[in-house]
C-alpha cells in the first residue's frame, strides 16, 4: 500500500504520549507524512475538516487517503500491517499481546 496522503493530526503542543506513539510506528516504518495540527483547548477539533474525518474528535488520528482512524493502538497496528519495513510487533500472539 503507497503512503501517499498520509497525514498525522496531533494535539497542538506536541504533548501526547499517544501522538507520539503513532508518529514513531510512522518514523520507523520510513514514512513520509504531512502532520496537521489541532488545538483541541481552543475547540479545533470540532472544525467541519476534522469532524469530517474523525466523529471522535480525538488525536492521535491519521488519514490515508479516504481511510481515516484513531486512537494510537489502533493506528500503529494499521501501519503495521498496511506498510512493508521493520516489523512494529513481534510474530506470536503471545509476544504481541504483552506488547500490546
Amino acid at each position: 500500500m503507497s503512503s501517499s496522503q498520509l497525514k498525522l493530526y496531533v494535539d497542538s503542543k506536541f504533548i501526547s504520549p499517544y501522538v507520539l506513539s503513532a508518529f514513531v510506528a510512522l518514523h520507523e516504518k520510513q514514512l513520509t507524512i504531512d502532520i496537521a495540527s489541532v488545538n483541541l483547548a481552543a475547540k479545533d477539533g470540532r472544525s467541519s475538516d476534522f469532524t469530517a474525518t474523525l466523529v471522535t474528535q480525538r488525536v492521535p488520528a491519521i488519514r490515508h487517503g479516504e481511510f481515516c482512524l484513531c486512537e494510537s493502538s489502533a493506528i500503529t497496528e494499521y501501519i503495521d500491517e498496511a506498510f512493508a519495513g521493520a516489523p512494529l510487533y513481534p510474530k506470536t500472539p503471545q509476544q504481541r499481546a504483552l506488547a500490546r
